[in-house]
C-alpha cells in the first residue's frame, strides 16, 4: 500500500502489469491505431478524423471533471 500519491512510473508499472512506461504506451497506441483514432506520420502520431478529435475532447473534459491536471 502506498503512503501517498503514486509517481507516474509506479502507476504505469502497477496499471501495466509491471511493464515500463514505453511498453505501456506502445500497448495503448496499438489500441488507438486499431480503433482508427490515431495515425502514424513518420515519427509522430496524430489524431485521425472526427472520432479521434471527439475522443480527445471527451478525455480532456473527463480530466477537468475529475480534477486531473493537464501536464
Amino acid at each position: 500500500m502506498l503512503d501517498g500519491p503514486a509517481s507516474r512510473e509506479v502507476w504505469f508499472r502497477a496499471y501495466g502489469g509491471g511493464s515500463s512506461i514505453a511498453d505501456f504506451l506502445d500497448d495503448r497506441l496499438s489500441i488507438l491505431l486499431a480503433l482508427g483514432l490515431t495515425k502514424v506520420d513518420g515519427s509522430s502520431v496524430a489524431l485521425s478524423g472526427k472520432a479521434g478529435k471527439c475522443m480527445a475532447l471527451l478525455v480532456l473534459n473527463l480530466r477537468k471533471f475529475y480534477g486531473i491536471p493537464n501536464e
